[in-house]
């Protein structure tokens, strides 16, 4: 009992740092975007107030876009706002829905690791040699390049939280609510 005690109290130590790590990529999600309104405003009233873009803007922009949907993926996930389709799972008995559930993510999880190694791979790679998105100006692409596997990387981090909890789920054979989503269809 000690020892199981023991166990969970460093799986919620870690929840709380993954929950954490995930909030904290939202933020930067959530500052691209306003990043990303505040230059399309700018721009909107230079070309209206000139005739002329600000220069850059929509590279810029291209890039922050990157950074929103990559780095906002492990905080939907803690929040279970993301769109799952259980239509198969919801009919199945618990224990084999679980089963099923399980195997889709740990297959998922091994896909995310790989991407997780090419786009880090990517990322360097664009860093190393300093390439650049031509256009009015040359913008790097590394910090969008590597924001692709920083924000895959608190996404499987956030799905491997879930594991203990469908292993929960087939001991208790009773079906996780805290795994259900919001939307089903």
């Amino acid at each position: 009992m000690q020892a199981n005690r023991r166990i969970t109290v460093r799986y919620l130590g870690i929840a709380g740092i993954i929950s954490k790590l995930s909030a904290m990529l939202a933020v930067l999600a959530a500052v691209s975007v306003l990043l990303m309104m505040l230059l399309t405003c700018v721009d909107i009233g230079l070309r209206s107030l000139t005739g002329r873009s600000l220069a850059g803007a929509q590279e810029i922009i291209e890039s922050l876009m990157v950074a929103v949907v990559f780095l906002g993926m492990a905080y939907a996930l803690q929040k279970r706002e993301h769109v799952a389709i259980s239509l198969l799972t919801n009919a199945l008995p618990i224990r084999l829905a679980t089963v099923l559930r399980l195997a889709g993510q740990l297959i998922m999880n091994a896909l995310v690791v790989w991407i997780i190694i090419r786009t880090g791979q990517a990322a360097i790679w664009s860093y190393s040699i300093g390439e650049v998105r031509f256009g009015l100006l040359q913008i790097p692409m590394w910090p969008a390049r590597a924001s692709i596997p920083i924000g895959l990387t608190g996404f499987l981090l956030q799905s491997l939280l879930d594991i203990p909890e469908h292993i929960r789920a087939w001991n208790s054979g009773k079906s996780n609510t805290s795994l259900s989503t919001k939307t089903n269809f």
